[in-house]
């Protein structure tokens, strides 16, 4: 009994047993299934980020703490942060008279060496705008016109002065470029008298309208050989007729105005030149014209080697003391000096075959051109030579006031002093205006 009962223990200890070490090794696997394989993603996750093969290696420590975010991907380039452009608005004084006083353009070098051109501002604009890419430089070249200078050119609200080039680099800023230009030339209003086929003459094929266009164009081309001196036409073409009154005031701004012409009188026997002036209706007027065309008279007859005298002449309207002639009622009517040059008679053949012949007219637009540059202080070379002006000195306390007339084509006065009457001279006072 007891070796049977004995037996049937030792049978129930070994089921015992058996079924122990089944449940344990079913426990040890079911951790496998929940643990092993995370370590195993996360580990692979790790080992793609930082380029190994996953078969473990150096620094592979097989296990990575599930509470912490991957690293950042070492293989993908960082993200840079774009820099802006710049714009630069530019601006130039808008036209003074017709015309502009220069322009504004840019040059940008490239990367080979080889200079781009960037147009600013437009043909007829007074502003344009400019992209810069940021870190790339663009040079502004500022130029002038003849007969204008550059005033004064403010960058960013900052005076520069009267410079010529401003180097702009592109750095995420908006910039500004202000130019200003003024007049410092000798600025003339050419008038063609008639249009067409106008006042025949008593030589066959002559007509005035037709002398009067050709000479104002040779003049025109004489006058700008001068630095400094810009010409406007009133006409412009031989058949272009604006209204009398209008082709005197569309000198405005202008400094003097000519209109050109030939005389006609029932006479063939007349052929002095005339000068008609500006009236004293505006003294300040005639006290220009005066002189001026009375020099422009005497040098027709000169150069056609007329018989009689030239002559200088006044004609006023009774009722209001104004320019009788509507041309020069007109320019009178916008402050601007100015004559009628009548080139002798072409009812007087010898004068008018005179006029006929393209190497006479060169010859008078030469001289006539001499005479209006010398008589502003011009030259072919480019030097000023100023007239000379007024001067009146008025007593103050303890200084004194120095007044003068203004003299045409100078930037800036000097003043120098002498406490004696032959004593010597001082420089006391520069004005630039």
């Amino acid at each position: 009994m007891n070796k049977i009962k004995r037996e049937r223990i030792k049978v129930l200890l070994s089921m015992i047993v058996c079924l122990t070490l089944a449940f344990s090794m079913l426990s040890a696997a079911a951790y496998a299934d929940d643990n092993g394989q995370s370590a195993q993603v996360k580990a692979k996750t790790v080992s793609d980020d930082s380029g190994s093969n996953g078969e473990g290696g150096e620094g592979d420590q097989g296990t990575v703490d599930p509470g912490e975010d991957p690293p950042a991907d070492p293989g993908e380039d960082p993200v840079e942060e774009e820099k802006a452009d710049s714009v630069v608005t530019v601006t130039r004084t808008d036209k003074i008279l017709e015309h502009f006083g220069g322009t504004v353009t840019g040059v940008k070098t490239l990367e080979d060496g080889t200079k781009e051109t960037i147009t600013v501002i437009k043909s007829g604009k007074t502003k344009g705008t400019v992209v810069i890419p940021y870190g790339e430089k663009v040079t502004f070249k500022i130029s002038k016109n003849s007969g204008y200078a550059i005033n004064k050119v403010v960058v960013d609200g900052e005076n520069l002065g009267a410079v010529t080039k401003v180097d702009i680099t592109g750095d995420e800023q908006e910039h500004s470029i202000d130019v200003y230009y003024s007049k410092n030339g000798l600025f003339i209003m050419l008038d063609a008298g008639h249009a067409g086929k106008y006042n025949k003459g008593c030589v066959s094929g002559y007509w005035e309208s037709q002398m009067t266009w050709k000479l104002t164009n040779k003049l025109k081309a004489e006058l700008e050989k001068y630095p400094g001196i810009v010409v406007g036409l009133t006409k412009r073409n031989l058949y272009d007729d604006p209204y009398i009154y209008d082709r005197g005031r569309m000198a405005k701004g202008y400094d003097f105005f000519i209109s050109i012409h030939s005389n006609w009188v029932s006479s063939s026997r007349v052929d002095y030149p005339l000068a008609i002036v500006s009236s004293k209706y505006k003294p300040g007027l005639y006290k220009i014209a005066q002189p001026l065309g009375k020099q422009l008279a005497f040098n027709v007859q000169n150069v056609m080697g007329t018989r009689q005298d030239a002559q200088v002449w006044v004609k006023r309207l009774s009722t209001n003391g104004q320019d009788w002639y509507g041309v020069l009622r007109g320019c009178a009517s916008v402050n601007v000096p100015g004559a009628i040059i009548e080139h002798s008679f072409h009812s007087n053949k010898r004068a008018c075959s005179w006029l006929m012949k393209d190497s006479n007219l060169d010859k008078m637009a030469r001289s006539e051109a001499k005479i209006i540059a010398k008589y502003y202080g011009f030259s072919k070379d480019g030097s000023f030579r100023p007239s000379r002006t007024a001067i009146k000195l008025q007593r103050g306390k303890k200084k004194i006031k120095v007044k003068w007339n203004a003299v045409k084509g100078t930037r800036g006065y000097v003043i120098y002093r002498s406490t004696k009457k032959k004593g010597t001279y001082k420089k006391v006072k520069v004005v630039k205006n």
